[in-house]
């Protein structure tokens, strides 16, 4: 096979196409594996002072994480590409994102109002939206796995 010819450059592209689904795969995981470790941390804590930092951390790994999801090379662009027959279960993670975002911030508001009142209450909101999470990433997860291993390929 020569070097250009057609059969090379379409192995080449498919390559390094295969290469750059490897690295948002991992760029993926890896904000997972962060989220994953800021939710552990703020589901153990029951000090408020601890809370609020833990609350501005998860805040800004999600702004990120979900700028990276709705990219068009993200996790929305592979599945909207790849496996079009999930756009209805896409949507509905894309749209919890601003809710979790709401969620979060009327959460920091409310633990910094009662930094010296009742906390009970802005815990367990916490670990609501802690629990949210954990299932929206855990659907999002699915969901990727299949659109890559199962459905790869098999899109126009």
């Amino acid at each position: 096979m020569e070097k250009g010819s057609p059969k090379n450059d379409k192995k080449n592209s498919e390559n390094a196409s295969k290469r750059r689904a490897g690295d948002r795969h991992q760029e993926y995981f890896d904000d997972h594996r962060a989220l994953q470790g800021v939710l552990g941390r703020l589901e153990g804590t029951s000090d408020i002072r601890l809370l609020i930092p833990l609350l501005e951390e998860l805040h800004r790994l999600l702004l990120g994480h979900f700028a990276r999801e709705e990219a068009p090379d993200g996790f929305q662009g592979i599945v909207e590409e790849s496996a079009p027959h999930h756009l209805d279960k896409l949507q509905e993670l894309m749209n919890e994102h601003k809710g979790f975002l709401q969620s979060l911030n009327e959460i920091k508001r409310s633990a910094q109002e009662c930094v010296n009142g009742p906390m009970a209450d802005i815990f367990k909101d916490v670990n609501g939206l802690c629990d949210r999470l954990h299932d929206h990433e855990a659907r999002e997860t699915r969901l990727l796995t299949e659109a890559l291993y199962t459905d790869l390929g098999e899109s126009s």
